[in-house]
């Protein structure tokens, strides 16, 4: 029996428990059934709505609609996204902000199949071309109501004048940071602030709502009371969240604001933890969804993690404070130095705090962690304050001083960007993870555990065991990993027919692709072949994936293997040749959240011990006018410092003789080569067969091909070059070999293992790599 007592403080939270499942339950219902997952990737469609923010007429752009509606062309009817985006070639003439578009192309599926239920507009976007500009049928684009469009007039004003103020390298940035318009920010630089840590500084987060809010009620306080200055700054930062479209984040602020400034206004303190309960309830019961999206646990995490660390710290400081430190008492200012270091680890907490809290998070949706956000937010964050005001004075103040205003953001901006490369480039900064595991979620759950019996109760001992228990058990996941797979590398060349696709195992079990195969009618390598190798040897993702070059036999199974499994980052050499699928793409890496990375000759790239080095193509021969074949990425694969692959693409002769000519004798020697092109005649120089010396060679081509792949005379120059072993795979399949720790390899099924070249060294070109 419960007593009458404690029944109330038990009903209310089980009837919010029932309640919220019931609403979560029919709304995961509908999003299931959405008609958006009907349509397959490159099923011709028609994208209509409006444009979210204005765009300049130019060059092929990406573009988000409001009020979208999806229309198939093999069938009738409309199918609701709400939310859209669009990758358009280019843009004949520009467009205002709430402007009618239609867009005619190819809608292309990013979300693979799971459990959880998204958004129609989350699954997927349209690619293709502009049509019907200025068209307006009111059955597709209902009247904006007119508070709709009085916000839609302010926030467009304020991003012309930001276009007109600042200086072209910085505007995407300054409108991204003030305005949530991010469709312009270029990928390079999303990156650089994801891989800095600092990628929540182009959303308008918590951080943002929290600058302005701060800024309007101290210039309130100095014309009112403080509570009618809170309330008055509350209603402001709620018109400023609505005008920029209501991202979760901001929403989430404006939401512990407002409570804020309701106890401010009743004389009454605020409570923190009741109000961010508050607010997650208002979130998901107004958008039960929102729930399942990174944004919105990125969010609520990051703020629990900040307040977590803060009382933590907080307590650690005032145990501390109480300890006679007698070189501190003969210090002039002792008390205030020791309360300056105070708020320094405190500071410091928060940041720790807010990291470990959303690193799961960020591991689970975009498989990589940003290490460096412990610090980086320390230079971040001021920055991005000073970048907000100086915009806002932008934005508000007549001219000249508006032009002041914008030298004076375009300054802070670089600054900002300057920060974000150098906190992206430092050793460890940024690092590819797998998906937590069950263990890594209960590590997580008895860390949580800790740190609140820690914060409630202020004792070591209590907090200290679950945290301890929690540290072995991250420790020991990647021991027990390496364990299992027996600390090998397995690397396969796999045989999907004319085309190129090898897969690469490292001994913590992340998978790295080189090329995915071809796709051509009925045949897709990347369905028939990639995948299945991937989950035979346990693969459910793929860390990084390298592209040669766009040609449809080396990329035209990445669409398959990216509706099945996720993938973390993408290399390639960035050539902006004129080819639809490399425009494809790029554009589905940019809507999946894909760190995108040029790669050019000299760069290197570790994971798990295996080390990548990019030897060409060599910038200097040019890039105009080139075929793909001339612009096919080389990598130099290293395993244990000793087992060495070298894999060519498509690259040509005339690109290998290039090499020979950067890079030192010695450094293109391998155990293992893939020969260039199929086995086409237009490479293998036996002047490079001659430098590689190879134990084993691999020629990637289709049976019965139509090129006559591989050629005569290749064959013919692997005799005269002694080569010990030739393995064609429209002869003998897929290969697979095992890579020990020492280098030590065997083709797999074989009981021999062979002792490696033992020149696998770092490289420096000889003559420069520009």
């Amino acid at each position: 029996m419960i007593p009458s007592g404690a029944a109330t403080p038990l009903v209310c939270p089980l009837m919010a428990v029932a309640a919220g499942v019931l609403l979560g339950g029919e709304t995961a219902k509908t999003a299931r059934t959405a008609c958006a997952l009907e349509p397959p990737s490159g099923e011709p469609v028609v994208l209509r709505g409006r444009a979210r923010e204005a765009v300049p007429s130019g060059a092929r752009t990406r573009l988000t609609l409001t009020d979208a509606w999806l229309e198939l062309v093999s069938a009738e009817g409309l199918c609701p996204l709400g939310r859209a985006v669009a990758w358009i070639d280019s843009v004949p003439q520009s467009i205002s902000a709430g402007s009618p578009l239609s867009v005619r192309g190819q809608w292309l599926r990013v979300a693979r199949r799971t459990s959880w239920p998204r958004r129609p507009s989350r699954l997927g976007f349209v690619t293709g071309r502009l049509s019907d500009l200025g068209a307006s049928p009111e059955a597709v684009y209902p009247a904006p109501g007119l508070v709709a469009s009085l916000l839609q007039a302010g926030r467009s004003r304020a991003s012309a004048r930001l276009r007109r103020l600042l200086p072209p390298d910085v505007q995407a940035l300054g409108r991204a940071l003030v305005l949530a318009e991010r469709d312009e920010v270029p990928g390079s630089v999303r990156t650089r602030f994801a891989e800095a840590g600092l990628a929540h500084l182009l959303a308008i987060s918590g951080l943002h709502v929290g600058i302005v809010g701060a800024a309007l009620t101290a210039l309130l306080a100095l014309a009112a009371s403080p509570g009618f200055a809170a309330v008055a700054a509350a209603a402001l930062v709620w018109i400023y969240v609505l005008s920029i479209g209501a991202p979760p984040s901001a929403v989430r602020a404006a939401l512990l604001m407002a409570g804020w400034a309701a106890a401010r206004g009743r004389g009454r303190p605020a409570r923190t933890w009741d109000l961010l309960g508050a607010a997650a309830v208002v979130a998901l019961v107004s958008d039960p969804v929102v729930l399942t999206e990174p944004g919105f646990q990125l969010s609520f995490g990051g703020f629990v993690g900040l307040g977590a660390g803060v009382a933590a710290t907080g307590h650690v400081v005032r145990r501390l404070s109480r300890v006679e430190i007698a070189a501190f008492e003969r210090v002039k200012r002792a008390r205030r130095l020791r309360r300056r270091l105070g708020v320094a680890f405190v500071s410091a907490g928060a940041g720790v705090g807010a990291f470990l809290a959303t690193a799961p998070i960020a591991a689970a949706h975009f498989q990589r962690i940003a290490p460096a956000a412990v610090l980086s937010h320390f230079a971040g964050a001021p920055l991005t304050g000073a970048a907000i005001g100086s915009l806002a004075l932008t934005l508000v103040l007549p001219p000249p001083l508006n032009g002041l205003a914008a030298s004076a953001a375009a300054a802070v901006l670089r600054w900002l960007v300057m920060v974000a490369d150098t906190f992206a480039r430092l050793p460890s900064g940024h690092l590819m993870a797998s998906p937590p595991t069950p263990a890594i979620w209960v590590a997580v759950a008895l860390a949580a555990v800790g740190v609140w019996r820690f914060i409630r109760r202020g004792r070591w001992l209590q907090g200290g065991l679950p945290i301890a228990a929690s540290a072995a058990l991250i420790l020991a996941a990647p021991a027990i990993s390496a364990r299992w797979l027996g600390g090998r590398t397995l690397l396969c060349t796999l045989d999907v027919g004319q085309g190129d696709a090898a897969a690469l195992r490292t001994p913590a079990g992340h998978w790295v692709l080189f090329d995915a195969g071809p796709r051509f009618g009925a045949r897709d390598a990347g369905r028939d072949v990639v995948l299945p190798h991937l989950r035979r040897y346990g693969g459910d993702r793929v860390a990084l994936f390298v592209l040669s070059h766009p040609d449809l036999d080396h990329l035209g199974g990445f669409d398959s293997l990216l509706d099945a499994i996720p993938v973390t980052r993408v290399l390639d050499t960035g050539d902006p040749l004129p080819k639809p699928v490399y425009a494809r793409f790029l554009a589905r890496a940019s809507e999946e959240g894909i760190a995108w990375t040029p790669a050019g000759a000299g760069d290197r790239i570790t994971l798990d011990g295996v080390k990548i080095t990019i030897l060409g193509p060599p910038a200097s021969r040019g890039k105009a006018g080139r075929l793909a074949n001339e612009t096919s990425l080389i990598a130099r694969i290293t395993v244990g410092d000793a087992f060495v692959y070298l894999n060519t693409g498509d690259a040509t002769t005339a690109d290998e003789l290039t090499l020979l000519e950067a890079w030192p004798g010695d450094s293109l020697r391998a155990d293992l080569l893939k020969i260039g092109h199929h086995g086409s005649r237009t490479a293998t120089d036996p002047a490079w067969l001659d430098a590689v010396r190879p134990e084993l060679v691999v020629i990637s081509a289709g049976r019965g091909n139509a090129y006559g792949h591989p050629h005569p005379r290749v064959l013919d120059r692997l005799r005269t070059a002694g080569v010990p072993r030739v393995w064609r795979t429209d002869r003998d399949g897929t290969l697979c070999i095992e890579v020990a720790a020492d280098g030590h390899w065997r083709v797999e099924g074989e009981r021999t293992w062979r002792q490696p070249s033992g020149v696998a060294r770092v490289l420096t070109p000889q003559k420069g790599v520009e």
